[in-house]
């Protein structure tokens, strides 16, 4: 089989992985990034380069840096170049399936446009649809027979795919839910922390507040019943908020909270800490929160994108109804008063996960890919 995957979000694990997964399988396999870096860049900037380097992939990168400076670049328009080489590589590589890996809607429509007009069998799949990025109806006026003649479309919460479906207003009958992989052992002996006096709480995710709320936890700690507790939030990530939520958390002058930085050593935070804690704005399935449950740890979330079809309220975490001060800090007395019980809800939370997360998701989503190249 020959397979064409286009990714618009750079080198998203689950389309790298899956791009390995079949070469690996003996298919012939395209990867087409919208990035300027070269082959050499790619296996030297994402963890998985070793694998690429020897899996035989054919890279692709959709434009080259000088071209956006240049005068050609400037003439014919950047993102024209773009379309146009994109088209091409279609048509020079004739595969049985091309996957489109999409940001928002809005963004994705003209990659989605060129690659209908190219006559190949397709899918999409979007880790991008939120309430604020709702196309207008120009948008899915044109988006509608597009993702209804795909083959399939794949997105990563049920909750996503729901939104979708609300936003064109159609059902998209060839809808899958898929998962990403993640970075933790998927199979480990349970093991909890042996200090269980302070609460070590971690809030795994990019610094940007807009999406993900931290603003929030740091009002809450604010809060007089929280600041004579027991209780430690240790932030992981980094972003584009990070000196303006440290400089926040130093105007209310909150000791609880530190500031750790990016971590690329997942199993070590799940070491350090009781739970996890997410009180996002928008999501779609987080890994963080799959990944603390495979590493025995419960999750208090928000009940945004797919956390709480995972999350059950009492059962291997708590859920916040909405992403406010309020139903943050009512989940959170939740979790205070429940405290000698996280351990056995982490222990839940391994199960729940080994129960419906696939060891490799990658694999299963090669499986899906196979499956629809031979409905031929």
């Amino acid at each position: 089989m020959n397979f064409f995957f286009i990714s618009l979000g750079g080198a998203d694990d689950l389309v790298i992985l899956s791009a390995i997964e079949a070469a690996n399988r003996g298919h012939k396999v395209s990867l087409a990034v919208l990035s300027g870096i070269s082959r050499k860049q790619l296996e030297g900037s994402t963890r998985h380069g070793n694998a690429i380097a020897k899996s035989g992939i054919d890279y692709l990168p959709l434009f080259k840096p000088v071209e956006l400076t240049s005068i050609p670049g400037r003439i014919l328009n950047h993102k024209r170049i773009v379309y146009q080489r994109l088209r091409k590589y279609i048509q020079r590589e004739k595969a049985d399936f091309c996957l489109l890996n999409g940001t928002e809607f809005r963004d994705s429509l003209p990659y989605l446009k060129v690659i209908q007009d190219t006559k190949v069998r397709y899918g999409t799949l979007d880790h991008g649809v939120f309430n604020k990025t709702w196309p207008t109806d120009g948008e899915i006026k044109q988006l509608i027979p597009i993702y209804c003649k795909a083959e399939a479309n794949f997105f990563v919460s049920n909750r996503s795919l729901a939104l979708a479906e609300t936003q064109f207003g159609v059902n998209l009958a060839s809808a899958k839910v898929v998962h990403n992989p993640f970075l933790v052992p998927f199979t480990r002996e349970f093991e909890w922390l042996s200090d269980n006096d302070h609460l070590q709480l971690a809030c795994v995710a990019r610094l940007h507040p807009t999406t993900k709320g931290q603003d929030i936890l740091l009002q809450i700690l604010n809060l007089p019943v929280w600041r004579n507790r027991k209780i430690h939030i240790n932030f992981y990530g980094s972003g584009g908020n990070s000196e303006s939520l440290r400089r926040e958390a130093d105007r209310l002058g909150i000791n609880s909270v530190t500031f750790h930085g990016f971590s690329s050593d997942i199993p070590s935070i799940w070491k350090k800490n009781h739970a996890l804690i997410l009180p996002s704005r928008e999501e779609n399935f987080p890994l963080a929160m799959v990944e603390a449950s495979l590493s025995g740890r419960p999750s208090l979330v928000t009940d945004v994108g797919g956390m709480a079809e995972f999350i059950k309220e009492g059962m291997n975490g708590f859920v916040a109804p909405a992403p406010t001060v309020q139903f943050v800090a009512e989940a959170m007395e939740r979790l205070w008063e429940n405290r000698s019980s996280l351990e056995e809800m982490g222990r839940r939370a391994q199960i729940i996960a080994h129960k419906e997360i696939p060891e490799s998701p990658e694999k299963v989503f090669v499986d899906q890919l196979e499956n629809i190249v031979r409905s031929k």
